[in-house]
């Protein structure tokens, strides 16, 4: 699904997934993303600029998890910038659990899956 597709990425891969982002947002494939993931980086790529035409282009959800106390501080500041623009976002700080993506970061992030897929077909759950 080229517009509507889910991108996850973990530290250097949250970073590069945001900096692809900046690539598209002036170009034909932007809004190819309408869902992101982003643990333990890729907070510090966020510009105003890039959070409100994502938000135009179609991005629907953004989840940002982390552990560390940088991204708890900075990340905060760049999270103001996207709901300013209006873009959804989730920000779950796992106090203490440091750059990983397993144990309390991993629960933060299965906490807000449903919120990420909400309203998306493709992710309803099955009972």
């Amino acid at each position: 699904d080229p517009k509507n597709a889910l991108y996850a990425g973990y530290s250097q891969g949250a970073q590069m997934g945001v900096l692809f982002l900046h690539e598209l947002a002036d170009t034909a494939d932007r809004g190819a993303f309408a869902r992101l993931v982003l643990l333990d980086g890729g907070w510090n790529e966020w510009t105003r600029d890039l959070a409100r035409k994502e938000h135009e282009s179609g991005l629907a959800r953004v989840v940002l998890v982390c552990g560390q106390s940088r991204c708890s501080e900075e990340g905060k500041k760049r999270v103001g910038w996207m709901e300013q623009a209006g873009l959804p976002i989730r920000f779950e700080y796992a106090k203490g659990a440091g750059h990983t993506w397993g144990g309390a970061v991993n629960d933060k992030l299965e906490g807000a899956l449903d919120w990420l897929f909400e309203g998306d077909p493709r992710f309803a759950r099955v009972d």
